[in-house]
């Protein structure tokens, strides 16, 4: 390559990277204005970030890992996050949308090295596809976006290993792939990908290589599953098993949806309900044979129409695998498909997609000059315009859990979780009594989940409806007897009654907080009642515990003075980072 057109390559890089960072800008920009929403909470809140060695603790001890899932990579991201802007919902969502930009131009080098027809193209789709939406506006998917982050940098690495082999090039793979893992279990299948772009480079693969993927890949199962192997085990979903022909039928029927999300991904809701898999349908193996002819007719085809067809579908089919249902996983109770599964999968259908556009869209443009860029115009208007403000529209959901679940609800108002989350936002937003009707209907559809008593109770409660809340409550801790929200909602009745049951919250709180010490409203609720039952010396340690979690709290602010007031011993004045 001339220093011209080196020069002129470079130019074309960066005026397409720039191009990516407008266009997700604009998609994605209602994100900058959203609050966390609906499982946030579970990540990113003071118990795991705030005491004292939680980043040792989110590496060190993967019995204790967050939501069951040792990503301590992920949760790094987010603990350096709070101690930089705390609670701002802000902050997490840029970091996010950087994020996907930066994966986006990162794309757009790996297709541009080696010479992929309509790279650009697949970019782009990447960047503003709807179906990427909630990868990028839901904070805790973060662990998408820093997954496929070293992903791609495992993939640049590996090419130059392809290129020339060394050890140095093997361990930047390695080291990015391990990374890979650690913020998300599903690039299990990368080694695999890696061999496959290998055989659609040359056509066939070679021992070392093979040989090289494979110690990858026995790298990477100590990781993923490592709570298990250290003999912790993880409690049970509550999913029921499922056999052999409904996996297949799933399996099937999962491929075929995401698929067609990616041709007509019009709607976008948080939750889908769950669709028949009963095998005695003899019609639902139509969906299992779509897939296997799909695969079966281009590896057949390959040596006409090139292994680039294959290649892209095996890889979209091999990304997505993990969560097609052959292996349960924690949502599969609720759902049995998420939009964000296929953040990194998504890119095969949009390589065969770009790639078939630009082979035969210049055709119909043959009598003017520079076919391949008139065509582009079409294309802009009818599709990639459309599909930016479809993804704007849906990017504006996820300002809280209310219009998330708004739509949701309207959609599949039977669905039990949609019904909760849908009553949460709205309590949240302080609709209370349009969030009564909806709970009430979320207890009907499933009056055994606790869950639904709860978020009732905290209906009611801010309806100082006391003695109604206070029944709810102990029936959602007859269900759940262990549930923090439960169990802070009850108290908090029991210290608001006349007169205030503080002993009987006390010993709740007593053994709740045995469980789960590092929870900040257990603390907040035993100091109230430690101080309303003339134990301020007891309670002052429960106040600072949780003004450390919530140092602006006034209430909490003003009742700690109080028991400082009244304590038999003059104390510090309390200190929060």
């Amino acid at each position: 390559m001339n220093l011209s057109t080196e020069s002129s390559s470079r130019s074309f890089f960066f005026w397409g990277c720039l191009l990516l960072v407008l266009l997700g800008v604009f998609v994605f920009y209602p994100v900058c204005f959203a609050t966390f929403n609906w499982d946030d909470h579970v990540i990113i809140n003071p118990e795991n970030f705030q005491p004292a060695g939680s980043l040792a603790t989110l590496w060190l001890n993967p019995r204790t890992a967050i939501a069951g899932d040792y990503w301590p990579l992920d949760y790094t991201s987010h603990w350096m996050e709070f101690q930089l802007w705390g609670m701002n919902a802000r902050g997490y969502h840029l970091v996010n949308l950087a994020l996907h930009l930066f994966n986006a131009c990162l794309l757009w080098y790996l297709l541009q090295r080696i010479a992929v027809r309509g790279a650009l193209l697949v970019a782009i789709l990447f960047t503003l596809h709807p179906m990427q939406v909630s990868s990028v506006a839901w904070i805790v998917e973060r662990k998408d976006l820093l997954n496929t982050l070293f992903y791609f940098l495992a993939f640049a690495a590996w090419m130059r290993f392809d290129e020339k082999p060394g050890w140095t090039r093997y361990l930047i793979t390695a080291i990015f792939f391990v990374a890979s893992l650690l913020c998300k279990s599903m690039s299990i299948t990368w080694p695999v990908a890696a061999l496959l772009y290998i055989w659609w480079r040359t056509g066939r693969v070679n021992r070392r290589r093979i040989y090289a993927a494979a110690f990858l890949l026995a790298l990477a199962f100590p990781l993923v599953f490592i709570r298990p192997l250290l003999g912790w085990v993880t409690p049970p979903l509550g999913i029921a098993p499922l056999s052999w022909m409904e996996k297949i039928i799933l399996v099937g029927r999962n491929w075929c949806f995401y698929a067609s999300k990616l041709v007509w991904p019009l709607e976008h809701v948080a939750v889908y309900p769950k669709w028949d898999i009963n095998p005695h349908h003899a019609i639902l193996f139509c969906f299992p044979a779509t897939m296997v002819l799909v695969l079966a007719a281009l590896w057949i085809l390959r040596n006409r129409i090139g292994r680039g067809p294959f290649a892209a579908t095996a890889f979209y089919t091999l990304t997505l695998s993990p969560i097609l249902g052959l292996i349960s996983w924690s949502l599969l109770k609720t759902t049995y498909v998420q939009d964000h599964y296929q953040y990194i999968a998504s890119i095969g259908p949009f390589l065969l997609g770009a790639y078939a556009f630009e082979m035969y869209a210049p055709r119909w443009f043959r009598f003017v000059k520079k076919p391949e860029i008139v065509a582009y115009a079409p294309l802009s208007i009818f599709l990639l315009i459309p599909l930016s403000v479809l993804a704007n529209y849906h990017a504006a959901l996820y300002h809280d859990r209310e219009t998330l679940f708004r739509e949701n609800y309207r959609r599949y108002p039977t669905a039990t979780s949609v019904a909760l989350q849908y009553a949460s936002g709205l309590l949240n937003n302080r609709k209370t009594m349009s969030a009564y009707p909806i709970i009430d209907h979320a207890i009907a559809l499933d009056p055994q989940l606790a869950a639904n008593w709860q978020v009732k109770g905290n209906i009611l409660y801010n309806l100082n409806r006391l003695s109604e809340a206070r029944t709810v409550y102990e029936r959602a801790l007859v269900l759940d007897p262990q549930d923090a929200d439960s169990i802070f909602g009850y108290t908090t009745v029991l210290l608001k009654l006349t007169p205030p049951e503080a002993e009987r919250a006390i010993t709740l709180l007593e053994q709740a907080l045995q469980r789960m010490p590092a929870n900040n409203f257990l603390h907040e609720n035993m100091a109230k009642a430690l101080l309303l039952n003339g134990q301020a010396d007891k309670a002052l340690v429960h106040f600072e515990t949780a003004l450390r979690a919530d140092p602006f709290n006034a209430d909490l602010l003003n009742q700690y003075h109080q028991a400082q007031t009244t304590c038999s011993a003059p104390q510090k004045t309390l200190r929060v980072p």
